[in-house]
């Protein structure tokens, strides 16, 4: 079979025989069976059924992750969890073992009873893992055979984003920036009181959003009204993203934006809010412009809405950064996003 990126789950299935065994069909070869490869190396594997009639796919002893021995493959597009089933070959329990490319996770020992036993599934969750389309889950045993009843690795990637893994730091379930409350954090991790009227010239945090604006660059707080101003016009860099004077958060799925911008002057409509969505496709950023309007003079009226769509994102598989900023020193009363799914 092929050997693609996604999803793999173990099913048994026929092969050429090499060499007969007690229990089923013993490869010394390498093999792909349902998107799980098997990396020989010098070792062997075992396709078979046990005396309970339940299938198996098993290695033949320990796995060597320099040389590739007794080694059961998933290729993955990025963050995911993994299930399996792993039961010993023999009269006395053993070890399988899990690694990320050639780094073992150390957290992780599945243990593999003694032949016979009940069979258990364990799972070992990667959604919070660095791991990156491409890279390899090696499954293997730390020492002698071990037959596994059940493999299956399931990405934490949404479909309707065109792929983007699940991401902790990102807005996955709806989620305002509560700017009359907080809790609002400064750069060193502390409490920032926002309890009066405060200027700031550094990154805080809330939630899952950051506002940003650096040492010589105003910003300022007022949970009273409640609004944060941005004291003046942000800065762009050359690809056009904003570096300090915006508000930005990391999204993974398509969904909603609520957003209110005010002008800084009751007398002057001219002054832009804008947001942007900041994707990376093939290596370089693209920036989609979604919104670029005059913000109106007065607060009365209801915050606005604007969409970012499966398209928007369907040729990235990295997380996306929604900021919002402004042309002007104009005020935000609210932002905040809800996922589509």
């Amino acid at each position: 079979d092929d050997w693609s990126v996604g999803i793999a789950r173990y099913d048994q299935t026929s092969h050429d025989t090499n060499t007969e065994s007690v229990g089923g069909v013993k490869l010394a070869e390498d093999y792909v069976l349902n998107n799980l490869a098997f990396s020989c190396g010098g070792g062997n594997s075992t396709i078979g059924t046990d005396d309970n009639g339940h299938t198996y796919i098993g290695v033949g002893g320990s796995g060597n992750l320099n040389s590739g021995k007794n080694l059961l493959q998933i290729k993955v597009a990025g963050p995911g969890i993994l299930r399996l089933s792993p039961m010993s070959s023999g009269t006395s329990a053993r070890v399988a073992y899990v690694a990320i490319n050639s780094t073992r996770v150390e957290s992780f020992e599945g243990t593999a009873p003694e032949k016979g036993s009940a069979i258990d599934t364990l799972t070992l969750d990667l959604s919070a893992e660095a791991i990156a389309e491409g890279d390899i889950i090696n499954i293997y045993s730390k020492s002698s055979g071990i037959n596994f009843y059940f493999i299956e690795w399931t990405p934490s990637v949404s479909e309707s984003s065109g792929g983007i893994p699940s991401d902790a730091e990102a807005i996955e379930e709806a989620e305002e920036l509560n700017i009359a409350a907080g809790p609002v954090y400064a750069e060193d991790g502390s409490a920032f009181d926002i309890s009066a009227t405060v200027d700031f010239y550094q990154t805080l945090t809330s939630g899952k959003f950051t506002i940003c604006t650096d040492a010589d660059h105003k910003m300022s707080w007022e949970a009273s009204k409640p609004r944060i101003k941005y004291g003046g016009s942000s800065a762009v860099d050359g690809d056009g993203i904003p570096t300090y004077r915006y508000i930005s958060f990391k999204i993974t799925t398509p969904g909603t934006i609520t957003h209110k911008f005010v002008s800084g002057s009751s007398s002057d409509a001219s002054r832009v809010g804008k947001i942007i969505l900041v994707t990376v496709e093939d290596g370089a950023n693209v920036v989609t412009t979604l919104y670029d309007t005059p913000a109106p003079t007065g607060s009365g009226d209801d915050p606005l809405t604007t969409e970012i769509t499966a398209d928007m994102l369907a040729n990235t598989t990295t997380t996306a950064t929604v900021y919002l900023y402004a042309e002007a020193n104009v005020n935000i009363h609210a932002v905040g996003y809800t996922p589509s799914n």
